[in-house]
């Protein structure tokens, strides 16, 4: 089981307190998650993430409500090859900015995906960070957690 304080990510921030340009998180790689306590989410109709290139990030509510890891604190695993970027990009897309972080959509319609909280960790290799995170989480539940829609690998494996 993944333990995040005892992995060595950072204190969680709620997103809505990180200012644009994100300039207290590092620029260092490094993979991110975002948490909840809710046990019991409630979805709204419409996204408020970016339509980026003229795509509605929503989707059906049946389609989340299928998604949600009951008991699960941790809702998206990130890469980055600089978290200070990413994680802005990440935020200024929920904020309704057109930015080009598609993963991660389905938190955008979640009730309050403001407080939010998200945590992160300095690695050297993000990609198979991620891979081994997202592999750990669908271990334990047998599917990816809730906002990640794809199943990242690790470099030099099969897809």
């Amino acid at each position: 089981m993944i333990h995040l304080d005892e992995e060595g990510f950072s204190t969680p921030v709620p997103l809505r307190s990180l200012p644009n340009r994100c300039p207290d998180v590092q620029s260092d790689s490094g993979i991110y998650c975002v948490v909840s306590a809710e046990p019991k989410p409630t979805f709204t109709e419409e996204s408020l993430g970016g339509w980026f290139k003229g795509r509605n990030p929503s989707v059906e509510i049946d389609l989340l409500e299928a998604k949600w890891v009951d008991g699960e604190p941790i809702l998206y695993i990130g890469k980055a090859n600089s978290l200070r970027k990413r994680i802005d990009q990440f935020a200024r897309f929920g904020r309704g900015e057109p930015i080009g972080h598609w993963g991660g959509r389905y938190l955008w319609q979640l009730a309050d995906p403001d407080s939010l909280p998200i945590t992160w960790k300095i690695v050297p290799d993000p990609g198979n960070a991620e891979a081994d995170f997202v592999s750990d989480f669908v271990e334990r539940h047998g599917v990816l957690p809730f906002a990640n829609l794809n199943r990242p690998h690790r470099k030099g494996t099969e897809k």
